[in-house]
């Protein structure tokens, strides 16, 4: 038996389901928690993840203890010709590769989750004959998962705002996935006496975030607010960050990516946050109320929409980076931190905004879709029972 009554259909072996990761954590975490999913709902499900040979990826999905196959791959939009000519040539060596590891793997579905990495795996799935469905995070759906959207029988959005750019699509609105152990954390959050402020940049990290919140901070601590910050930067500076908290006498743990997320969520009164989707969702996990800064250089202003949503749903604010003003920034952080009922209000609309089954929603429906399928070819059923 699967779960919420269903039970899936498996034949002979168990289920082979290949998912794809991108080179951010958002994209890394998003795959994860579909995997985990697989193998928490559907019996002796075999998931692998395959992605970029980027080393940025390799940790979390090593920590995850699902077997992973690295594959060339490289963007294309917005480069120089030269930049295209390699992403392309990287790209048909990532198919190839990509191939190889969908038939020895003996995959009956691939769930392409995103981002440039995810190219080759999806068309060598298509190349394959073998269902495909993609993930999408945002609010405006990355290049990535538009160009492949013909490819898929099914596309499962983050936030039913996204639909509008896969019109005449299948679609199916499950919110974002958030990783196992953040939900169960989550469920387990109480409230800290302690002012803690969390600092998000994403995994590549901000660098005016970087930049303009230490003094943010500092201008907090002359208004007579008592906090501790936790600041990740990402592939930032943390040095020259650590430095500038310390100039403006402000407790500050920087680090680059926490070793320990749900503590750091669920410690956290307050965060200043860029707008990527999977950050969002996990701040929505723990009922953050934050002050969003969407990242300015983030492929095709993508935070912006998200960051508006978030906002509209919530009630968060919203300061865009040219518009930022520190002491401005500070009295509206203020006034939040010292109205205990209104910030109350707030993270009740922002844990409203999480969807903790999303992931099972995603594998169910996967389910559903191969179990309507037809039967694989002799060829393929050779094939997986020789693994």
């Amino acid at each position: 038996m699967g779960f919420d009554g269903f039970t899936p259909r498996v034949i002979g072996a168990p289920r082979r389901v290949a998912l794809t990761v991108g080179g951010t954590l958002g994209h890394v975490h998003g795959a994860i928690a579909i995997a985990q999913a697989y193998r928490r709902h559907v019996a002796d499900a075999d998931v692998r993840l395959i992605g970029p040979e980027e080393e940025s990826a390799h940790g979390a999905v090593r920590e995850s203890g699902f077997a992973f196959t690295s594959i060339p791959s490289a963007p294309i939009a917005r480069q120089s010709v030269f930049g295209k000519l390699r992403g392309l040539a990287r790209t048909a060596t990532g198919v190839a590769r990509a191939r190889a590891e969908l038939s020895a793997h003996g995959t009956q579905l691939v769930i392409g989750c995103g981002g440039y990495a995810s190219a080759p795996t999806v068309l060598a799935a298509r190349s394959l004959g073998l269902p495909t469905v993609l993930y999408e995070a945002n609010v405006i759906p990355g290049l990535a998962n538009r160009a492949l959207r013909h490819f898929a029988r099914r596309i499962y959005l983050g936030w039913p705002e996204a639909r509008s750019a896969f019109s005449q699509l299948s679609c199916e609105v499950t919110g974002n996935p958030l990783l196992e152990e953040l939900i169960q954390s989550a469920q387990r959050r109480q409230e800290r006496g302690r002012l803690e402020l969390l600092v998000l940049g994403g995994s590549q990290g901000s660098p005016f975030l970087d930049d303009q919140v230490p003094a943010l901070a500092g201008a907090l601590a002359a208004m007579g607010l008592q906090l501790r910050v936790q600041h990740q930067t990402g592939n930032g500076d943390t040095d020259g960050v650590r430095a500038r908290y310390e100039a403006v006498a402000v407790e500050a743990d920087v680090v680059r990516h926490f070793d320990d997320m749900a503590t750091a969520y669920g410690g956290a009164s307050f965060a200043v946050t860029c707008a990527g989707a999977m950050t969002l969702n996990e701040l929505a996990s723990f009922g953050v109320p934050a002050l969003v800064v969407p990242l300015r250089e983030a492929a095709g202003r993508h935070q912006d929409a998200n960051a508006s949503v978030f906002a509209n749903a919530t009630g968060c604010p919203v300061i865009a980076e040219d518009e930022w003003r520190t002491e401005q920034a500070a009295r509206r952080v203020a006034a939040l931190l010292t109205d205990r009922p209104r910030l109350q209000q707030m993270s009740q609309r922002v844990s409203a905004l999480c969807q903790p089954e999303a992931a099972g929603r995603i594998v169910r429906d996967c389910e559903a879709l191969l179990c309507a399928s037809p039967s694989p070819s002799p060829v393929q059923t050779r094939r997986w029972q020789g693994r």
